[in-house]
């Protein structure tokens, strides 16, 4: 059994009218998980399109230094992958982590953050962090 807990009348009533549905059924549920992730998707700037390629590049040959940065943020974030896209002299990142049984994106957040202070360093006087959402927290 399962405790569930909401303020939400309507959220309360379509739960409990799921519950009454599988409760009454003989074949009950079945499911798969096919893709376990929440993302979050910074933007920065760069003052050249070159540093931002380089900055692009840095993270295909540095997972493990950025995966080691993000996962000591917390007991329960796990970096699993990091998608970039570059536009102009802009630089978008998807991290991808799994979060335990919480939604996760405060762990999100913290980790990124962390990651973002890690290329600040990196890149002390190219940088600006423009968003730690820049729109590219899109599933994965």
């Amino acid at each position: 059994m399962e405790i569930y807990s909401s303020s939400l009348g309507a959220l309360v009533a379509s739960t409990n009218r799921g519950c009454k549905a599988v409760s009454m059924s003989k074949a009950g549920i079945n499911t798969i998980v096919f893709n376990d992730g929440m993302t979050r998707g910074p933007v920065l700037k760069f003052v050249t399109i070159r540093q931002a390629y380089d900055a692009y590049q840095w993270f295909e040959t540095n997972f493990n230094e950025i995966k080691q940065c993000f996962n000591q943020t917390s007991s329960y974030a796990r970096l699993t992958s990091i998608k970039r896209n570059l536009a102009a002299h802009y630089l978008f990142i998807r991290f991808v982590a799994t979060t335990g049984d919480a939604m996760g994106m405060n762990m999100l957040s913290k980790g990124v953050e962390s990651v973002l202070q890690l290329i600040k360093s990196k890149w002390p006087e190219t940088v600006d962090i423009i968003s730690i959402s820049g729109n590219y927290c899109i599933g994965n």
